[in-house]
């Protein structure tokens, strides 16, 4: 399996994974054009798209991307809040842990927290590889234990003492707080969970205002000893 970072920020979304079978697009939250230049395989070749959740930075391509015939997956809920601009979109609902199949991909949905309608993470396996990868991005907590996992897709979004220091809405942070995920939180989540299968680390979603990319990324890679990259 391999990861191929497109987007990642408040300004859109978009990460390929692929296992030389099979190409899943993880959000789709930048314009068509731009995912068409910068996606590392065509188009045409991506099997499906899998949708946290309605935001902007994470559909922004999924009209055009539906119009062209590519499957786009998404909570029964996520599409609610969308078929309102969007009536005629042919909606691919899928549920929360129950299994579905994209090619040589096992996938299954799990509930996340943010302030929308449904929003999902995502596991996927490999049948080809036989290896898992964890997508978890605009939540603020992680409800599951996952084992054996060998990619971890995981939201860092800021520092917390760095957001509490801000010149900044007190509103605004708590519903920062509430709705995304903190490099601490990020961290404590990763050295409770299972990591003896785990080869790679992504850092999803870094604040521009609130987040040290080079501190992250040392930080959980002293913590784990395993790769890790900041999107």
């Amino acid at each position: 399996m391999k990861i191929y970072p497109i987007a990642s920020s408040s300004a859109g979304n978009a990460i390929l994974v692929g296992d030389g079978t099979t190409f899943i697009l993880l959000d789709a939250g930048i314009r068509y054009a731009r995912l068409q230049t910068e996606c590392p395989v065509p188009i045409t070749d991506v099997d499906a798209v899998l949708i946290t959740h309605e935001h902007g930075d994470h559909i922004k391509a999924v009209p055009e991307l539906i119009k062209r015939g590519t499957e786009c997956y998404a909570s029964e809920g996520t599409w609610g809040a969308m078929l309102g601009d969007h009536p005629r979109w042919p909606a691919k609902s899928c549920y929360h842990m129950l299994e579905f199949q994209v090619g040589t991909f096992k996938i299954i949905p799990f509930n996340v927290r943010h302030d929308v309608s449904q929003p999902f993470g995502y596991l996927l396996k490999s049948m080809i590889t036989g290896k898992k990868a964890v997508y978890i991005v605009d939540s603020s907590v992680v409800y599951f234990d996952f084992k054996g996992i060998s990619y971890w897709l995981l939201e860092a979004n800021y520092e917390l003492e760095s957001l509490l220091a801000l010149e900044l809405d007190e509103r605004v942070k708590k519903r920062i707080i509430a709705n995304h995920m903190s490099i601490g939180s990020m961290s404590k989540f990763l050295m409770d969970s299972d990591l003896s299968n785990t080869e790679e680390i992504h850092l999803l979603h870094l604040s521009n205002a609130n987040s040290n990319e080079n501190d992250f990324v040392n930080r959980i890679q002293a913590q784990t000893g395993i790769p890790v990259y900041a999107h």
